[in-house]
Parts: structure tokens; sequence; C-alpha cells
């Protein structure tokens, strides 16, 4: 008697969601880390060009985030520690222009006013999918590691 063997898709695993709290907390993880990352660039690009000293925080910031989110782990060193990484929702990496308007996004946000940045930092609380606006503005999501 021949049987006959069905092979039943596995319906794709689900992400698992970063939590508000790890956000936050690899948020500041990674703000304390630029601003060591910071100290020693400043006072070198201070010494060469004391008028560009002010834009040494806006390049460390975008060459972390850009780096780290577009890396192949999709890891700054904040999210590796809170064991969360940044990926795209297709569940691959971010990729480094991804990663580049994300941080434009954030960092647009935060200049404009102090309120839009309140609500991308506050979205991830009632947001399906947990997402922040910058990761809406790219396809991102954050996840467990």
């Amino acid at each position: 008697m021949e049987s006959t063997v069905v092979a039943s898709a596995a319906a794709p695993a689900l992400p698992v969601y970063a939590s508000w709290g790890s956000r936050v907390w690899a948020a500041t993880l990674d703000a304390i880390f630029n601003f060591l990352l910071l100290i020693p660039v400043a006072i070198i690009v201070g010494l060469v060009r004391s008028e560009l000293a002010n834009w040494a925080g806006l390049l460390v910031s975008l060459v972390y985030f850009t780096l780290g989110h577009g890396g192949a782990t999709g890891q700054t060193w904040g999210k590796k520690f809170a064991g969360i990484r940044v990926v795209h929702e297709s569940g691959a990496p971010l990729g480094y222009v991804r990663a580049l308007i994300r941080w434009a996004v954030a960092i647009g946000l935060t200049i404009l006013l102090i309120i839009p940045n309140l609500i991308d930092v506050l979205w991830p609380l009632w947001d399906s999918k947990r997402q922040a606006l910058r990761d809406k503005a790219v396809g991102s999501i954050v996840i467990r590691a």
C-alpha cells in the first residue's frame, strides 16, 4: 500500500517585537556610547579645524547608527547590550541606505521640535508592530536578537 506524504508548509515565524523598555534602554546606552566616541573625535576635529568641531557630534551619530543598523546584525552597541536589533519588515538586514534614512528621520524629528520626537519615541507603545515613526518611514522593525 502506498502512502501519501503531505508536506505541510510551516507558517512563517512571526517576529518577536522588542519591548518599549528595551528600546529605551538601548537608546540610553547608545547615547552614552555616542558621547564617549564624540570626545576624541571632537578634540581631533577641533585641533584641525575648530569651526568643524560643532559638526562632529552629528557625524559621529550618523556613522554610528548607519553602520550599526545597516550592517548584517542590525545592532548598535546599545542594541546589542539590550538584546534587540533593527531589520527590514521582511526580516532581511535593513541596509545602509535605509539605516541612513531612519537616522535622518529621527534627527529631523528631534531638530524640528521636541514634540514630534516625543511622539516618535512613544509611538511603539500603541503600535501593533511596536514601530516608531522612523521605523515606519523605512519599513523596519525592532526585534529581539
